[in-house]
């Protein structure tokens, strides 16, 4: 008896395709879920469903709830450790899953991303040995292509989308898209709201636009990169549904909802730019970006056309205010990433 574990054996041809979803959890994981789910549930009865949907957590008992979607499965997977992770490719064989959904959950700003690295290096390694037919990594907008950036998480991310890069150079059968989401509207959210509204406001010069979209909407996008088959085979695609100045943010949000967004006192926000290294390299960044789309406007936004024309329901700030403000009768939902005052004040985030 063989000491390795066996590949299961190819699965025969079929109309309903094997999407995995990596990060299946968190709020970009969730939206695609969404957006499969979607797709789904408009399958006449007589019809296969056109997705099958394997949602990967570490503890598979804590969301029985999502067994009861149509075309869902969830499937138990470690990232921190390659056996149990391959294993999720190895019961589907080769060639077994059509699609793989990957987004790496945030470390911090500032903290290490050394597990987010190992993780999407590996996601990216197992994709091309079980020949999944599209394989793709939600990074985020950088501005470019340099392996620099605001923290360790974004140096990550470029460094994964590089590795992504050398794969199909050696391997053009390889089929990856990389997603670039920018900012999220989800910033202005709970306890980082009220800090991003005053921080973005105090330090980001006057008339610099700040490319931003809404987390659910990264799920649409990838959906609809799966169906247009070889479009956006190694396409960089950065997803923005508006770009605005942080003072049009805040107009915006009082027309819709009659109040200007939350602020932190002033000084703290001074304060935070002051000692908060990683909130600083974040709006200097921001300024980098805004330039980079005025010297080069038709060039550096041929990318965001790109996922508009994939997925043109993108939400503007206005649209998404008001979807939240119907999910969630008006409220805003707190603290949607576990950051505290305190961490940001100290730098520890």
């Amino acid at each position: 008896m063989s000491a390795f574990p066996s590949i299961a054996p190819p699965r025969a041809p079929s109309p309903t395709r094997t999407i995995l979803v990596i990060g299946a959890t968190g709020k970009q994981g969730s939206g695609m879920i969404s957006s499969l789910v979607a797709a789904n549930r408009q399958a006449k009865p007589y019809e296969p469903l056109p997705y099958r949907i394997l949602a990967m957590t570490r503890t598979p008992a804590k969301y029985e709830a999502l067994k009861t979607l149509p075309g869902l499965e969830l499937v138990q997977g470690d990232m921190n450790d390659p056996a149990s992770f391959e294993a999720v490719f190895r019961e589907q064989g080769q060639g077994g899953i059509y699609g793989v959904f990957t987004c790496l959950a945030f470390p911090g700003l500032g903290k290490s991303a050394d597990g987010e690295l190992a993780q999407g290096k590996l996601a990216a390694d197992l994709a091309l040995k079980y020949q999944v037919g599209h394989f793709i990594y939600s990074s985020s907008e950088q501005g470019g292509d340099s392996e620099s950036g605001p923290s360790p998480s974004h140096v990550a991310k470029m460094v994964i989308e590089a590795h992504i890069k050398d794969l199909s150079r050696t391997n053009p059968e390889f089929r990856w898209t990389v997603l670039r989401p920018s900012f999220f509207y989800e910033n202005f959210d709970g306890v980082l709201g009220s800090v991003s509204e005053t921080l973005l406001a105090s330090s980001v010069q006057k008339g610099t636009k700040i490319q931003m979209v809404a987390s659910e909407d990264v799920g649409p996008v990838a959906r609809a990169v799966f169906e247009a088959g070889d479009e956006y085979k190694g396409a960089l695609m950065t997803i923005c549904g508006d770009i605005l100045t942080p003072q049009e943010v805040n107009a915006i949000h009082k027309k819709v909802t009659g109040k200007p967004l939350s602020r932190i006192p002033g000084f703290v926000g001074s304060a935070l730019y002051g000692m908060n290294a990683h909130a600083k390299n974040l709006v200097m960044h921001m300024e980098r970006v805004h330039q980079l789309r005025l010297q080069d406007a038709a060039g550096y936004t041929a990318n965001g056309d790109a996922a508009r024309r994939a997925y043109p329901g993108l939400m503007t700030f206005e649209s998404w205010i008001l979807s939240k403000g119907k999910q969630r009768g008006g409220k805003r939902e707190k603290n949607w990433n576990n950051l505290t005052m305190k961490e940001l004040l100290k730098g520890e985030t």
